[in-house]
Formats: structure tokens, sequence, C-alpha cells
């Protein structure tokens, strides 16, 4: 509430004071949560929309204009739940609708209907939507797009807008359908439509085929491709997707684009966003699916991906976290982590590039195409990135005959099958620590990445001075928005980082290592808390300064503990506050090897 009173008193200010304003502008307040188009002295939402469109005054509304954009905003916080009988909010002229935020101003559904459609009677005209949560919107089979469908317009903005809980489901006669949560098309009549997504999150979004169909949900999230029948465009897709700090999590489809699924859009920008946990839902065909990224084209066009990260994403195909079809891709200061299969799958031809970007741990345990894989038709170049898994893997990255994978130098990796340029470092632990926020710049979420420990391989480990990039000029800050190069272990030379992530000596926490030796005849487990160290044999593990560490020592095979040695003591838990570099010696003892022995040990 006092959000709202304050934006009121801002913008009564500014009328009282520059009475001109109101001869270029409408400001519409919402005043009530009741859905309702009727005359009892109030504005509710359906009536403020209605006298933006019709530029004439709708119940207590004020009367929109029509040389003008209109502007709604919520006086009043809450839910507003659209009325089955009234059906979802239709959108005709240009306006911009502002709520008092996600958490305060919520738009539902007490029936199963979408929730706003948008169908510009002037195609050249935008909508910007800001500050509020689209939640439970429902498309029954036959609709388009759960909650949101953007028909008709120029350009189409969503700032600071949650969808959560959306869903579309797709009839039989479709054969295809999808957007959980929003859906671009037909847009036949608007000439070069785009969509800007910035600070938004989506949530819990699905696209699901009717029970017991062949049809296809796609784009658990986010869908615009084109589409014909018969030879006759019945779709057409947005000519720009751009998404800036945003956030994709938990969302399902049955096929291509757990969370965003793009055919043919010949510009997709994706920065400084997150996805996490996207998920195939069902296969109704067998057929390829993947990707919580699905982005084709014919060729031509562009995909950026930049300074994002993708965590956890399932699929049973190749492509997890993004399959790119056809389409020149540059990925960019990115991390690819935890997803089920080969994070990234070039499929179908094109010519691509992955940059300063981290792949890690990809492929839940499979040892092979686990991080990248090169159709029979495409091309991709590497250049300083890490690719890299904790377990032994074979082929991380999987050319498939007739592939070509171009390694352009500076690359880590675990078993070469990245590497081959003369300054590669493959079969090369990169030493990172944990996955974690590690500082990020991006205010609307917590980016997830890791981040290179000073002193290994990947810190100042590349270019001096500048970082080339794949279009020309240089890649200038790293996945959070740090500057990039820097001089990341005091040596008075800025060298590039290897990795999503430049190492700032003066701003990330410092890092300290902790080594674990093995003594004695007998075999053990020693773990850490927090973790960082598990391992039966000499290891180390690293840590931020100033940690309260705790190790534990577990004997196995028979044996026991005698006690720690080195920076520890006793035989209990280890437990220390790291201020340095530490070494402890954990000794493991079998008191009598041959009682050992007839025991069925060896």
């Amino acid at each position: 509430m006092i959000r709202h009173a304050m934006l009121i008193g801002a913008l009564l200010g500014i009328l009282a004071f520059a009475p001109w304003q109101s001869a270029f502008a409408s400001l519409i307040f919402v005043n009530t949560l009741d859905d309702e188009l009727n005359s009892d002295g109030d504005c509710s939402l359906r009536e403020a929309i209605e006298s933006a469109n019709t530029n004439t005054s709708v119940d207590d509304c004020t009367a929109g204009q029509s040389t003008v954009v209109d502007s709604i905003f919520f006086a009043v916080g809450g839910t507003v739940t659209l009325q089955g009988n009234l059906g979802p909010l239709v959108i005709t002229d240009r306006v911009t609708l502002t709520g008092g935020g996600p958490d305060t101003t919520v738009i539902t559904q007490g029936s199963t209907i979408q929730l706003l459609l948008i169908e510009m009677a002037n195609p050249s005209h935008d909508v910007e939507i800001s500050d509020l949560t689209f939640q439970g919107g429902h498309a029954v089979p036959g609709l388009f797009g759960g909650a949101v469908r953007l028909m008709e317009g120029d350009t189409f903005e969503f700032n600071n807008v949650h969808f959560l809980d959306n869903m579309v489901v797709v009839a039989p006669s479709q054969g295809w359908g999808g957007g959980g949560a929003l859906f671009a098309g037909p847009l036949l009549n608007s000439p070069d439509p785009t969509l800007r997504l910035e600070d938004c999150l989506f949530e819990n979004n699905m696209a699901v085929r009717e029970s017991g169909t062949l049809s296809r949900g796609y784009g658990g999230a986010v869908m615009s491709r084109f589409y014909q029948d018969n030879g006759t465009p019945t779709n057409d897709p947005l000519d720009a997707l751009t998404i800036v700090n945003s956030e994709f999590r938990n969302n399902g489809a049955e096929k291509h684009g757990t969370a965003v699924h793009t055919l043919f859009v010949p510009q997709v920008a994706i920065s400084g966003s997150q996805f996490v946990d996207n998920e195939i839902l069902l296969s109704p065909d067998g057929a390829l699916r993947s990707g919580a990224v699905y982005a084709a084209s014919d060729g031509s066009g562009l995909l950026s991906i930049a300074n994002s990260s993708f965590v956890g994403n399932q699929s049973p195909d190749r492509g997890s976290a993004a399959l790119i079809s056809n389409f020149p891709a540059v990925i960019s200061n990115s991390t690819f982590t935890q997803n089920s299969t080969s994070a990234v799958y070039f499929y179908n031809g094109g010519t691509s590039a992955v940059q300063y970007s981290t792949l890690v741990d990809n492929g839940t345990d499979s040892n092979f195409d686990t991080a990248l894989t090169i159709c029979e038709t495409c091309t991709v170049s590497l250049r300083a990135s890490i690719v890299w898994n904790s377990w032994d893997t074979d082929s991380i990255c999987n050319e498939l005959p007739g592939g070509t994978l171009n390694s352009l130098g500076y690359n880590i990796d675990n078993d070469g099958s990245c590497t081959g340029h003369g300054s590669d470092l493959p079969s090369t632990n990169p030493l990172l620590m944990p996955l974690d926020t590690w500082g990020d710049n991006i205010a609307a979420l917590d980016l997830l990445t890791f981040l290179p420990i000073p002193g290994g391989p990947a810190v100042d480990a590349a270019y001096l001075d500048n970082c080339p990039g794949a279009l020309g000029g240089n890649v200038t800050t790293d996945a959070r928005g740090e500057p990039k190069p820097v001089d990341g272990s005091e040596t008075g030379q800025n060298l590039c980082d290897i990795g999503a992530v430049e190492y700032q000596f003066d701003e990330d926490p410092e890092i300290v290592s902790v080594t674990v030796n093995f003594a004695g005849n007998g075999e053990g487990l020693v773990t850490s808390n927090p973790p960082g160290i598990n391992c039966s044999d000499d290891c180390s593990g690293y840590f931020q300064v100033q940690t309260n560490l705790r190790l534990t020592a577990i004997p196995t095979g028979g044996a026991v503990f005698d006690g720690w040695g080195g920076d520890c003591s006793g035989t209990g838990l280890c437990q220390f506050s790291l201020n340095s570099n530490s070494s402890v010696t954990a000794t493991f003892s079998i008191s009598d090897p041959d009682e050992l022995f007839s025991s069925g040990f060896e």
C-alpha cells in the first residue's frame, strides 16, 4: 500500500505542476479487484482496459486517448480473479499496464481461461506490462498460450512480470501447440513484431497434450514459431525475442523447449538469465525431445546466449540445456551444469561458437557425450572454455561423423576430445569452487556459476590485455558483469581467465587450500563440512578464508582410525578456522594384516 500511495502521489504531482501532460496521456487507475464490466461507480481492470481500447470512459475509469499511449495503474493491491463468463482480458490499443509489484498485483482466473490476449487493431502499436503476476492461466485444447497470447502488435515488453503455474493443453486436431505461459502468434499482419522479457520469472508453467492423443506440447514457458497449413501460413513468428535478467524454473513440455521454443525467429538474444530444473514431461511419439531452450532456423539469423546459467535441466535426449538447430549461435560467458544429457546439441547444420564458458558435470554420471554434441553437418568453434566432469569421461565433446569442432585455444577438458590447439590444457582439473552465486551483479536473480581458484589453471591463463570474441571485437565482461580481463594473481598483467567467470583479485573472496594426506596400512575416507573434500586418497579442497571447517575420518575395509597429524591432532573431528593454506594427515591402520587376509580381504 505504501508503494501504491507513493506512485499515485508522484503521478498526481506531475499533473498538478504540468497540466499540459493530461493533453498527451490518459492515466487510468484501477481501484477495485472485482472483475466486472458494468456501471457501479468504480474502475476494474477489465473496465480500465476497455476505456483504453475504446477511448471512452467506461464506468468510473478515465477515457483513453487515441493519439497517445494510455497508462493503466493499480491504486489497490491484491488478486484480480477473472470470471469465466467474461473471458480473458483483451487489449486492442496501445497501452502501458503497471501493477504494484509481482507480490502485490496478481491476475488469475476462477474458471479455465487464458488471462490476456493482445490483438492490436493497428499492428504497429506497442504494449508494455510491468510489475505484476499472471498465475493459473489455463488454455483449453484448441488455444495457445496458457496465460498470455500475443496475436497482433509491434513491440511487446514485459518488465518484472512473474508467470506462475500457467498451462496450455494441446488438442489432437492441433497436432502441436504450446507456450505454457506465453505464445506469440498468429502475428500475420504485424510487419516486424518483437518481444522483450526483462527481470521476469517463469515458474511451473506447462505445455501438455490432451490425454490419449499424439499431439505435441512445445515451449513450457514461451513459444513462437512459424507454421503453415497446406502451404498457407497460419502463424508467423516474432522478428526478435530478447530475454534479459530473467529466470525459468521448473517449467515443462512434452517435446522441444521445456522453457523456450522458437522456430524461425531470426534474432534470439538471451543474457543474464537462468534456466533451472526445466524438464521434458512425456514423450508422445518417441521422437527427439530436448532443450530448456530450443531454437531452430533456416541457417540465417543469430542466436546469442550470454552471461547465463543452465542448471539441472532434464531431457531423455541430447541437448537437455539447449538444442540449436541450423541456427548460427554464439554462446559466451555461460555456465552449464547438472543437465541430464549433453548440455548443448548443435543439430541439423550451422556454424556456431562457444567461448569463455564453463560446462561442468553434465550427463548425470554418464561417461560419454556429456557436454557438447556436434551434428554431422555442424561446425562449432571452442575458445577459452572449461569442459570438465568430476568423473572419468569418454568424448565429453562428441563430434558425430562429419561434424567439426575447432579449438581456437585456451580450452580445458577431461579427455582431449574438446582440445587440440597448442595452448589447450587437455585432461586437466580446472580447480573451481562449488556452484554458487559468487557475487553476481544481476539484480533480478541469483546467477549460479563457478569461481576459478586463484593459482589454478583457469586464472590468468589466456589472452593478454584483450579477450577476442567470435564476431569481432572483444569480450569485456564476465558472466557476472565484472571486467575482463583483469590481473587475477598480481602479476602486473591483465590476462583473460578461462571459463565464464573472471577472478577479481580485489573483490572475490580469498581462497585457501586444505590438503589431506593418507598414512598407515589401512583404508579410510575423509569428508568435510562444508563440502569440498570427499576422498580416500591424497587430495585437496578449496574454501573461502575464515571458513569454519570440520573434517571427519571414516575407517573402511576393517581398518581403524589412528588419528590426525599436521594441522589437526587427536582422533575426533578435525575442526579449525581457515586463515591460510592447511595440511592434515589421516592415519588408518589394520592391526593384523594376516587376519584380514584370512577374512577375505586382500
